[in-house]
């Protein structure tokens, strides 16, 4: 370990006394591997950081979702162009991408909950290609060496846990500047109009973000903006104005007919559950509320979509959001599609306003449905039932 971190220490200090010529990272095409002292510090870092990515529980790895993913990717852009490229889908119910220098590209679940489309999709995959074929980090990385950050390089590669201080050596760069955000946003909608596909959706996936930020702020009693800080939105400024400039771009080229929206939901459908639990285990009633609006606006309120609503409500103390969550579990059963698990929601959240006699059916219900519930002892006990 000690040799490893000596090894890591000797690369790393060299940054600073890197000469490389202004020119050099610009002119070094996207897929060249690393070229100056700069760059082979930096994919030292990189490959670390992947190797921990691909070791990582929250790494998804359905091999149909991530062979659908890159199909799309590669499809539009074309193969010469994603062949460098490596894409991890992250267990995160946040809503982020990113795109390193060495061609690895993290992709969060909670971006895939919120795009509707493949065009939506590849819009935010197209913005990241384009970080990349610029090498924004790269010029961020020979910035940063030019002032006080540069020290960072060498002291991560001499602290005690030095894996740690390399994880979030990469958040001390500053961030992409606007010029930086617009040629990534033009790049890709280029890509996505070229492809055939319909480029206002690349507007209209922006405008939701901001549309789910009013909505989160609302139910929390905040300003809603500025700039609805929220995971990606945080690192990307002036949100609303790159919307109206991608909503401008549209008009003068709209692109194709094609969404690829019927596709993009049948890929999704063996995971849309799941990552709608991981978002409202988040307790963010608005957004989470917004969220499951949209999805009703498209398909209906279907019974899981029901029993969803009823556990954002749930998961909020207040009297009120209890008996909205008992409204819309019992909306669920009504269906007469509802999973046992909407009885349970129902039982629990009855308990919580002091309704008893409905707690108590309720549970009944969802125990005979599910005896050999992990919770069955815990909830007989709640309702006077355990041996």
């Amino acid at each position: 370990m000690s040799r490893c971190r000596a090894a890591i220490a000797a690369v790393l200090a060299a940054l600073l006394a890197a000469a490389a010529p202004p020119s050099a990272v610009e002119e070094a095409p996207a897929a060249q591997g690393p070229v100056t002292t700069l760059e082979r510090g930096l994919w030292l870092y990189l490959d670390m950081r992947e190797a921990e990515l691909r070791a990582s529980r929250f790494l998804v790895r359905d091999a149909a979702l991530n062979a659908y993913v890159r199909a799309l990717l590669c499809r539009t852009v074309g193969e010469a162009r994603c062949a460098p490229l490596r894409i991890y889908i992250v267990r995160n119910a946040g809503f982020n991408a990113s795109a390193a220098p060495n061609g690895m590209i993290e992709l969060w679940t909670g971006l895939l909950l919120r795009t509707e489309s493949e065009a939506e999709l590849m819009a935010v995959l197209g913005h990241e290609l384009g970080h990349f074929e610029a090498r924004h980090t790269l010029r961020l990385a020979r910035e940063a060496r030019r002032t006080s950050d540069a020290a960072l390089w060498v002291q991560a590669a001499g602290l005690p846990g030095s894996g740690y201080a390399l994880y979030g050596l990469m958040g001390h760069l500053p961030a992409f500047s606007r010029d930086q955000e617009r040629e990534a946003d033009r790049r890709g909608f280029e890509d996505l109009a070229a492809a055939g596909f319909r480029s206002l959706a690349a507007a209209e996936l922006w405008e939701r973000m901001l549309a789910e930020a009013d909505a989160r702020a609302a139910a929390r009693g905040t300003p809603a903006r500025p700039e609805a800080r929220a995971d990606f939105l945080d690192d990307h400024p002036a949100v609303a104005e790159r919307a109206q400039s991608l909503r401008a771009a549209a008009r003068v080229r709209p692109g194709g007919g094609e969404d690829g929206r019927e596709s993009y939901r049948r890929a999704l459908a063996p995971w849309r559950d799941r990552l709608l639990a991981d978002q409202i285990a988040r307790h963010d009633r608005g957004g989470s509320d917004y969220l499951i609006g949209r999805m009703a606006a498209v398909e209906g309120w279907t019974a899981p979509l029901l029993e969803a609503r009823g556990d954002v409500y749930r998961g909020d103390a207040a009297a009120e959001h209890q008996a909205r969550a008992l409204r819309f579990y019992r909306a669920a059963i009504d269906t007469g599609a509802a999973r046992p698990e909407a009885w349970r929601g129902l039982g629990l959240a009855a308990l919580r306003i002091g309704r008893t006699a409905e707690a108590a059916a309720a549970l009944r219900a969802y125990l005979r449905q599910r005896p050999d519930a992990p919770d069955a002892a815990l909830l007989a006990s709640l309702i006077g039932d355990a041996p």
